[in-house]
């Protein structure tokens, strides 16, 4: 049987939690069970991810007084950006795709 599962915050809050779902995680297989885990942040995290972001994009654009042409990635405003499958450093990163000015140039 193919099964999906997801935890996140504070499902995955300690090591110890953790743990306890890759044990699961070795039991459903050897049940017999695809198993698929998705895994987002631990507790409290997310919030300060867009903390941290924030601090990189918005928020000096509104202390530049530009935060109508940039700092966020919507309508009508300038937009550079790349889509790629692993961190810019990795050495098996693959560029997917380049947006110059909101418009996909590669």
């Amino acid at each position: 049987m193919n099964i999906v599962e997801k935890y996140g915050g504070t499902s995955v809050g300690t090591i110890e939690q953790i743990q306890a779902i890759a044990l699961h995680a070795k039991h459903m297989k050897e049940q017999g069970h695809n198993l698929v885990i998705v895994a987002s942040a631990m507790g409290k995290t997310t919030n300060k991810l867009i903390e941290l972001a924030h601090s990189v994009t918005i928020n000096p654009a509104k202390i530049l007084h530009l935060e109508n042409r940039v700092g966020s990635i919507k309508p009508g405003k300038d937009a550079d950006f790349i889509i790629c499958t692993k961190s810019l450093i990795d050495l098996n990163n693959t560029i997917k795709n380049v947006y110059i000015n909101g418009i996909k140039a590669v």
